[in-house]
């Protein structure tokens, strides 16, 4: 059926992805909107000390903002100046049932004369929102690192660090690689532990601050000691370069290869093609419009866009890459603090579309979430892809970011998403048209294409109507938020 088909060309073409890449490069991306984030940071960050009010508003110098050289008036003032963008822009117009101004009046009634005690007052106040994707960022090195996240590049090694438990104690793992990048060339393999950098042991140490260690000037050199479970430490160096974060790639099944006599959409498919879309960073929208063409150029007649594990990121990269698909109509709806709904739509005019009509299924499983549920919700919703796989993750609702003077950011909960059919997407996700067992989604021990488990289990599916009208989504419940300690760091 069509949720096998999508998931044994997925699994068959990974190993060909890393050598097919997009020829054709694709316009910028037009304007940025704010952005969503399963981890709780956003897309749209704006200048040293203040929070643009929209997409593309320029930001005001802290300098500008707050000159003073008495302690206790500057870290007051600070505290003011983030109090007011709550204020004026969270979601929840109660509060949390709280009187806001008398929270002001609480934290100023001693004054502020350090900064650590203002981390200490924000952290405290904004926990008190109850919203667990406002909060301050705080942690050495976080939030520099959010900002080349977000930014989809960075001068390092192409590794994405995370914490992990290990006989009862916290240690990090290599999670992901650049293809290609220089800890790749090194011989550093997914799955490897972290044990030191430049000899320094990371016992002790934040995925975020070791990240901070693996950056740094290209052409520099950085040495690793890495465990691969069972072997023994090994150390490796390797030449810092240019690397992009977890990017677009794409290949294209032969005929041969293909073979499933399958029909999409009344069409028979000849040749599948696999985009695998690992995040909505900046630049990911312009990476898939190019792999869109090549596959299409190639000869693909049918599609499989691969999100499982996209956590988000630009939700600007959801608007475009939902451009890519579809000629005209909405794409999501932003609702804010008074209730005030904003429509996204597309403008036809724009020259983004590839291709309305090669079939489409869209793979996602539970930690697809944020933008890549919008993308979801906008193909479901136009009847343009089939969704396979499992329920979304269920976070539909933005933040902004305060990027603060001493490298620590803010970040607030501004509005919240809908479907174009005003269905909230926050704990409810996007269902999908087509169930796939979750022991097949799985990216690191889904069975292999050629095992015929796979294939008597996959076979059995009975694909529904490619271009079906939507269902709405029954309610997820509250989902737990990720612990922001848990996050990755990229380097």
């Amino acid at each position: 059926g069509l949720a096998g088909l999508a998931v044994a060309a997925s699994l068959l073409l990974a190993a060909r992805l890393a050598r097919a890449g997009p020829p054709h490069p694709a316009p910028e991306s037009r304007r940025c909107l704010p952005g969503l984030d399963p981890l709780g940071v956003s897309s749209l960050t704006a200048g040293p000390m203040a929070l643009a009010a929209s997409a593309g508003e320029a930001a005001e110098p802290a300098e500008d903002l707050i000159q003073s050289d008495d302690p206790a008036e500057f870290f007051g003032a600070y505290y003011e100046k983030i109090w007011a963008f709550v204020k004026k822009g969270f979601y929840d117009p109660s509060f949390n049932g709280l009187d806001w101004d008398a929270v002001k009046a609480e934290a100023l009634a001693e004054p502020i004369t350090t900064q650590e005690a203002l981390h200490r007052r924000l952290k405290a106040d904004l926990e008190r929102l109850g919203e667990p994707y406002t909060r301050l960022i705080d942690q050495p090195g976080e939030f520099a690192n959010y900002q080349r996240r977000m930014a989809g590049s960075l001068t390092g090694v192409g590794v994405c660090i995370r914490p992990f438990t290990l006989d009862g104690a916290r240690a990090l793992r290599i999670a992901e690689m650049s293809p290609q990048g220089p800890a790749d060339a090194a011989g550093v393999a997914e799955g490897d532990q972290l044990l030191a950098v430049d000899g320094v042991p990371v016992d002790g140490r934040t995925q975020w601050e070791v990240a901070e260690t693996l950056v740094g000037e290209k052409g520099s050199y950085v040495r690793m000691t890495v465990q691969t479970p069972g072997g023994e430490p090994r150390e490796v160096s390797m030449e810092r370069d240019e690397v992009r974060l977890q990017s677009v790639q794409a290949a294209v099944l032969s005929e041969e290869e293909s073979a499933c006599n399958q029909t999409w959409a009344g069409k028979p498919i000849r040749r599948l093609a696999h985009i695998r879309v690992p995040n909505c960073s900046l630049g990911a929208a312009n990476e898939f419009r190019s792999a869109f063409q090549y596959v299409v150029a190639e000869g693909a007649d049918g599609v499989v866009l691969d999100m499982r594990g996209n956590g988000g990121g630009m939700l600007q990269s959801a608007y475009d890459m939902a451009h890519v698909l579809l000629g005209a109509g909405a794409v999501y709806r932003l609702v804010t603090q008074d209730q005030t709904i904003s429509e996204a739509r597309i403008n036809s005019e724009a020259g983004w579309l590839v291709d309305g009509e090669t079939p489409v299924c869209l793979l996602v499983d539970e930690k697809s979430a944020s933008s890549t549920e919008v993308l979801a919700g906008a193909l479901k919703s136009a009847g343009r892809a089939a969704i396979a796989g499992e329920q979304t993750y269920g976070k539909g609702i933005v933040q902004e970011v305060v990027n603060c003077y001493d490298g620590t950011g803010v970040t607030f909960t501004k509005e919240r998403v809908q479907t174009p059919e005003s269905i909230d997407i926050n704990r409810r996700g996007i269902a999908p048209t087509v169930g796939v067992p979750r022991e097949l989604l799985n990216l690191q021990t889904g069975l292999p294409p050629s095992s015929p488990d796979f294939l008597e289990a996959m076979m059995k599916e009975d694909a529904p109507p490619l271009f079906e009208g939507p269902e709405p989504s029954p309610p997820t419940g509250p989902r737990p938020a990720v612990d922001p300690a848990d996050a990755p760091a990229f380097a």
